[in-house]
């Protein structure tokens, strides 16, 4: 193709190359699940179609599939990753609060404000912000407020528990898993304590 734009042609100037080699080696391509989907899939997503074609499954079926399959991990992953680590940021995912980064000119959490994290076992790291810090005190107020379980609660369920929605459970069965799991795995000389922990957090409406 250089080669064309080499020739000679009357008031020809100059001509511009554009060399695009190895270029696939840096952009994603598309492949014919992502043209039946119409967006382009997640590598992710890709893989698990590519599985459940090579199976048999037909591609449409396969994309649908496939994307339902890797929300569900994605969400599971976004659990698992807030209740250990009580990263606020992965918090805020798990609790789906928006985003207020910039707000109140980037200034960082106060002082109150990571006490009072801290207090409900979320760990504040330096970059948390004012804006973020607000939002997630807010979150977590409408929580206890509601009757939904609280942080420390869903910490404590997902000991012994997989299967549990953290954004819709509520204090009442979470204090029921719990006491539960503690009677099953031979720790039930916690569960007056625990009662007792509850009683007293519930009246002061902080657990």
């Amino acid at each position: 193709m250089v080669g064309r734009g080499t020739r000679n042609y009357e008031n020809k100037k100059d001509c511009l190359i554009l060399d695009f080699v190895g270029v696939n080696n840096s952009v994603q391509t598309l492949n014919v699940l992502d043209v039946l989907d119409g967006t382009i899939l997640s590598d992710r997503e890709k893989t698990r179609a590519q599985k459940l074609v090579d199976e048999g499954e037909s591609a449409t079926d396969a994309l649908e599939t496939a994307k339902l399959d890797i929300a569900k991990l994605e969400a599971m992953e976004i659990k698992w990753k807030a209740l250990s680590k009580s990263n606020p940021f992965d918090i805020m995912k798990l609790f789906a609060v928006p985003s207020r980064k910039g707000l109140y000119g980037g200034a960082k959490a106060s002082f109150i404000q990571r006490g009072l994290l801290d207090t409900k076992g979320i760990k504040c790291p330096a970059a948390l912000e004012k804006g973020e810090a607000e939002l997630l005190l807010n979150e977590l107020r409408r929580r206890s407020f509601t009757g939904l379980a609280s942080f420390k609660q869903l910490q404590t369920v997902k000991k012994f528990y997989n299967d549990f929605d953290p954004q819709s459970l509520t204090r009442a069965e979470a204090d029921e898993m719990i006491q539960s799991a503690y009677s099953k795995n031979g720790l039930s000389h916690l569960v007056t304590k625990f009662k007792a922990k509850c009683n007293n957090n519930y009246a002061r409406r902080e657990y």
